[in-house]
């Protein structure tokens, strides 16, 4: 369920006890000896104590195997975006500087701008007369 540098918590049907020493063979990474430091009602958290792997030879492999299988993911819309008629309008930033946008399209929770200077994430501006926060 969650790695750290801590130690590990596996979910199981099977739970261990406090300070039982476990081996856990992680397919890909190895097998590790382990001690139990903490019993939940469904998982248990488990700290390396052996030298082969290493806890820091466990975490990088976990690390490797996890760029390995990212995934990339696609945004998801909400809403149906538009592109209205008119494109251009007035952006005030966050310092009261106005500037001319272009809108690329916009949504019932948003609006895409091309701006020549982008604000910075966070930064609440005015977008005609509607305030907004850079996301």
């Amino acid at each position: 369920m969650d790695i750290s540098s801590e130690g590990l918590r596996p979910r199981s049907a099977t739970l261990p006890t406090v300070e039982e020493r476990l081996i856990c063979n992680i397919r890909d990474i190895g097998s590790a000896q382990v001690r139990v430091v903490w019993v939940g009602s469904c998982d248990f958290a488990v700290r390396v104590i052996g030298t082969t792997p290493s806890p820091g030879d466990v975490a990088r492999r976990f690390i490797e195997l996890s760029h390995r299988q990212a995934k990339s993911f696609e945004m998801v819309r909400v809403h149906r975006r538009i592109l209205p008629e008119r494109t251009t309008v007035e952006v005030m930033l966050g310092d009261g500087r106005r500037v001319s946008a272009q809108i690329l399209n916009l949504s019932a929770s948003g609006v895409a701008l091309s701006l020549d200077a982008p604000p910075a994430m966070g930064e609440v501006i005015r977008v005609g007369r509607r305030q907004a926060r850079v996301t």
